[in-house]
């Protein structure tokens, strides 16, 4: 075996890409020269212990030359073991045969004479002369090692020192950080979070609650014992989770709800893959990742893992289109019956007339302020955008809103059935009583997290309920009725797309196939006013809804 190979040409390869390249290749391959003739030497001498550690120290040097900055932890490792292994290989087991043959009787007296094996050695005098010579022996697991007084043959020895050695070198490659349990590092994570997502982020309760689920589920391991396998029992147990489980059985024990849900004659029906993928596993998946960035694993086990339930009984995947599904006419007929029996100034009238006509969501519908609702281009819109234009109004509703995402904000016309309806009579007398700046519907009120929509959700989920058991149809589902009117329409998908507040499309449907958009075509959504023009908000009055 030549050191090149040893090394690895691709690492040398790597390293010698420097500023400097010509005078870090010559000092480099000077190096490797002189530990080749080195390795040679010490191989023709027997590669006793003592030379096994000159060689080590030799190659230390040399990939300090490589790794001044000792952050190549890995590849020091993975050389150590090289090292042991070419010791171990051929001059290891004479060296314990001379010892035990030449040693004094009453030193080793439970050395026998085996006929076919040659010389035996004890437990001890392995564990004695292989801590000699650098002390792989040390790291044998307990259960391998024999009961003292037990006879050992040299292929028994042989296979104790590789054990050691394996372990030896498993516990030298794990990452710093990969033996601590995973508990020990979720304060951090979770204090990280708060500060990215601000401590009222909606979601924010979500990880400390997934998390404890997941330790509950597969057990509170050193975090690079987990593995894919872990992870699917996490999945498959998921799935069997029935809906409203915790309070059904009042419990928050997820095995237990599972096993007390199949006692019934009539089980309720596990949580929906939508709610697996986004509320259970995107945490712990969040939570991995974290650790991966923090190089305390080389890859999250999570990776790929989703809901096996988003494929049908048929097995064919069930694409994004089928995860919500847009609510059928008579669907949308029943719950505008159930919202004329509400108050005049109620969010739950309005939002089955604003939310099908407008793409708002419903989070974007409940902080509505009167400012909100104004005349740009001559009509009516939906002012999310507040574009800073000097006024300080504006500047001040554009940090009052927390929308999604940045293309959230947005301007979006507001449809003549709307207005039909008696909507800007509603604006108007939110402003008579409360001002230019009340909010559309003060019923809204912000829970811990900051979010508006929280009680509305939960009374609209129960009025859905009662018109589809369908768990696709939700109150998101009128933004699917808005994006499939603006297809019937024929609305330009980049004018749809800024209707709805989605990110730029960079890919475009030709043919049947999805291509790559020109750079033309991409300058042409990139730039311009964020406000529709004239034209633009004119395709508003086409939609039927």
């Amino acid at each position: 075996m030549d050191l090149v190979s040893c090394l690895g040409k691709s690492d040398i390869r790597r390293s010698l890409r420097t500023s400097d390249a010509r005078a870090a290749r010559r000092r480099a391959w000077t190096l490797l020269r002189a530990v080749e003739e080195a390795f040679e030497t010490l191989r023709r001498a027997g590669l006793s212990s003592d030379a096994r550690s000159a060689f080590g120290a030799i190659l230390d040097h040399v990939i300090d030359e490589f790794d001044g900055g000792q952050s190549r932890w890995a590849e020091r490792a993975k050389y150590r073991y090289l090292i042991e292994r070419l010791v171990a290989d051929e001059p290891l087991m004479p060296a314990f045969d001379r010892e035990a043959a030449e040693a004094p009787r009453s030193t080793y007296p439970n050395i026998r004479p085996h006929p076919e094996a040659g010389p035996r050695v004890t437990a001890d005098v392995a564990m004695r002369t292989a801590a000699s010579r650098g002390g792989a022996m040390a790291t044998v697991p307990s259960a391998a090692q024999p009961t003292a007084g037990a006879s050992m043959s040299a292929a028994d020895i042989a296979a104790m020192i590789d054990k050691g050695i394996g372990a030896a070198i498993k516990r030298a490659m794990a990452r710093p950080g990969s033996d601590d349990l995973l508990s020990s590092r979720v304060p951090a994570f979770l204090q990280r979070k708060t500060e990215e997502l601000g401590p009222k982020a909606k979601h924010l309760a979500d990880y400390s609650g997934r998390i404890a689920v997941f330790i509950a589920i597969v057990g509170d391991k050193p975090i690079g014992a987990y593995t894919i396998e872990d992870m699917h029992r996490f999945r498959d147990i998921l799935d069997q989770i029935p809906v409203k489980g915790r309070q059904r059985f009042k419990t928050a024990d997820p095995l237990l709800q599972i096993r007390m849900n199949r006692e019934l004659a009539i089980p309720f029906p596990p949580i929906d893959p939508v709610t697996v993928d986004a509320k259970y596993l995107s945490p712990i998946k969040t939570l991995f990742s974290h650790l991966e960035g923090l190089g305390v694993i080389e890859k999250s086990p999570l990776d790929g893992i989703t809901s096996k339930r988003m494929k049908g009984e048929d097995g064919i995947a069930i694409g994004p289109s089928e995860e919500r599904l847009p609510f059928e006419p008579d669907h949308l007929a029943k719950l505008r019956k159930i919202a004329d029996q509400k108050p005049q100034s109620s969010p739950d009238r309005w939002w089955i007339r604003v939310l099908p006509r407008t793409g708002l969501r419903l989070d974007e519908f409940a902080v509505l302020s009167v400012f909100d609702i104004r005349q740009i281009h001559g009509r009516w819109c939906v002012d999310l955008l507040h574009l800073d234009n000097g006024d300080p109004a504006h500047r001040e509703r554009r940090k009052e809103l927390d929308v999604k995402t940045s293309n959230s904000r947005r301007v979006v016309p507001i449809h003549r059935a709307l207005i039909e309806d008696g909507f800007l009579d509603l604006v108007e007398a939110r402003r008579k009583r409360s001002g230019e700046r009340a909010p559309l519907f003060p019923q809204c009120k912000p829970d811990r997290y900051g979010c508006y929509s929280s009680a509305l959700s939960k009374r609209l989920t129960r009025q859905i309920d009662e018109v589809t058991p369908d768990r696709r149809h939700v109150t998101h589902s009128t933004r699917h009725n808005f994006a499939a009117a603006c297809d019937a329409a024929g609305v330009p998908d980049s004018v749809r797309e800024r209707f709805l507040g989605h990110a730029v499309d960079e890919t475009a449907v030709q043919d049947g196939r999805a291509r790559p958009r020109g750079s033309r075509a991409k300058l042409r959504r990139r730039y311009g006013s964020p406000i529709p023009s004239r034209e633009e908000m004119d395709w508003i009055d086409r939609l039927q809804v």
